[in-house]
């Protein structure tokens, strides 16, 4: 069992770029991914019907620097897992040092969606009169 992932998002939404460790690299058993678990993370994983934020992992290394997308993210038990592509498995080792950064365009899409949800919520029991 690994320790939950520190999750700055709760902290600071507004980070949109931050460096972090590797805890955990192992490949997905349904497609060409790696999963990648870190100390912590700036990415909102698929979570209560919201989709999580993508963005890109980079590690720089001496043979060159590797940025990666994050296409999936998800939380099991307090872990947040982040799905890149396989190629990943051969510069990323637990321990490494690598930067995160988010699709600004994403999360705020994704911001704005979830507030125009919860005010279409309110109106409906406020002005429905729905016992939700």
């Amino acid at each position: 069992m690994y320790a939950r992932t520190n999750c700055l998002y709760l902290e600071d939404a507004s980070t949109r770029e931050c460096d972090v460790t590797v805890i955990r690299v192992t490949r997905c058993l349904d497609d060409d991914g790696v999963t990648i678990v870190l100390d912590r993370t700036i990415f909102y994983p698929k979570s209560g019907g919201q989709p999580c934020d993508t963005g890109v992992l980079t590690v720089s290394k001496c043979a060159g620097t590797h940025h990666m997308p994050i296409d999936r993210v998800r939380i099991s038990d307090g872990v947040v897992e982040h799905f890149v592509i396989a190629q990943a498995k051969s510069v990323l080792f637990p321990g490494t040092m690598v930067t995160l950064r988010i699709d600004d365009a994403v999360r705020t899409l994704n911001t704005r969606l979830h507030s125009a949800g919860e005010l279409i919520c309110a109106a409906v029991r406020n002005v429905g009169g729905a016992k939700w």
